[in-house]
């Protein structure tokens, strides 16, 4: 399962492009706290923003590099000298510079590939490349003609660029394409490092992140909750899950710190985690089904790919509607410490789906123990009546 011939890296730049997404601000503290996080779960870049949003952007970023983590740090920027220089005086590791590459792109802006080539010759006379790390953002690759991309990386390559970040800046790629894509420029280049930046428009990003990284990409970059402009990016804890789960390939210092960093990235971008997401979602690790509970309760891996524990959550828990069975019932009640006979149980299972029916939807805890109640109306108040919800 293990294919990879390379150890892939991961960069986070949910402090970057996850900021850009309409109306989100991360205050310092928001950044202190993420940047802490992020060292916890072990990423291998974070891309901190932007120093030529503002001097409280750039002064921000020499904060967040002043404390020294273990990460590479980078800032993005425009492929303007002023840009460039501003990044270069925060102390960053490494600059991603952004070219627009498709023609749509560059047609929209009033330029064109030869611009793109000036662009390059300005970097190289101006001798940034001896100056830090320089990795050249391919900004609408994946709109862009192939040809093009390959001729283009090589001239970065040869100026001294270690890096080219390989964007599917609107999310249209599939992973069949991400991988021939990637594969071409992996194989066709002279360049030493590849990143694929995937945005998630059509709910592709992990797929083709993970593509990406098949086809001989060395870095993946990702943000938290997926957070970014329109559909969001490729979202690191699903990525780093798939990696584990579905290449069998170990990432990351600690995963159990996911749980906590998402939600903090949640609350300061004021943008709710949805219930059904995977990995952080409040529903994924919940059951009704009486069938699936049944198969839990001797085996967590009959229904379940991990554990919520994996990712620093809670246990899995039942929920008790019209699917639940007898299994459901027992475990709901055996934690209240009740035991329910053989005789009591057929009945109450048809009350409680009865009530679900009626209320078109899952019960409350406290309503299936209304409904033990009325079944044993003696037993309240010895003992059986404080049961807890």
């Amino acid at each position: 399962m293990n294919n990879h011939k390379h150890m892939i890296k991961i960069a986070d730049t949910t402090l970057r492009d996850g900021e850009q997404a309409p109306g989100v601000v991360f205050s310092l503290k928001d950044k202190v706290i993420t940047a802490i996080m992020l060292h916890k779960l072990g990423v291998d870049e974070v891309e901190i923003g932007t120093p030529a949003v503002s001097k409280k952007e750039k002064k921000d970023i020499e904060t967040l590099i002043s404390l020294g983590f273990d990460y590479e740090v980078s800032c993005w920027c425009r492929a303007v000298e002023r840009d460039i220089d501003e990044c270069i005086e925060t102390g960053a590791d490494i600059i991603n510079i952004s070219l627009p590459v498709s023609d749509i792109l560059l047609d929209s802006m009033g330029k064109d590939r030869n611009w793109v080539y000036d662009r390059l010759d300005m970097l190289r006379r101006k001798k940034y490349f001896t100056e830090r790390k320089i990795s050249i953002g391919l900004q609408d690759a994946s709109r862009s003609d192939m040809d093009f991309l390959i001729d283009l990386t090589n001239a970065v390559a040869d100026a001294g660029a270690f890096r080219v970040r390989y964007a599917d800046t609107v999310g249209l790629l599939n992973p069949m394409q991400t991988h021939r894509n990637i594969s071409r420029l992996r194989t066709e280049t002279r360049i030493e490092a590849i990143e694929f930046h995937g945005h998630n428009d059509l709910g592709m990003g992990v797929g083709n992140s993970i593509a990406a990284a098949e086809a001989g990409a060395n870095y993946i970059s990702a943000t938290v909750n997926g957070l970014g402009e329109r559909a969001g990016n490729c979202p690191i804890e699903e990525l780093y899950f798939a990696l584990k789960y579905s290449m069998g390939e170990e990432y990351g210092r600690d995963l159990t710190v996911i749980k906590a960093l998402c939600e903090y990235i949640a609350e300061a971008s004021k943008r709710n985690i949805p219930e059904n997401k995977p990995i952080t979602g409040s529903m994924v690790y919940k059951h009704e089904s009486g069938i699936h509970v049944g198969c839990l309760e001797k085996n967590i891996r009959s229904y379940q790919l991990f554990s919520p524990e994996e990712s620093g959550g809670d246990k899995i828990s039942y929920v008790i509607g019209i699917h639940s069975g007898a299994a459901s019932l027992r475990a709901f009640f055996m934690e209240r410490g009740i035991e329910l006979t053989d005789a009591e149980l057929p009945h109450l299972l048809r009350d409680v789906k009865s009530a679900a029916y009626k209320a078109e939807r899952a019960l409350e805890s406290s309503e299936v123990i209304d409904i033990y109640r009325k079944m044993h109306p003696a037993r309240v108040g010895k003992g059986r009546g404080k049961l807890r919800s």
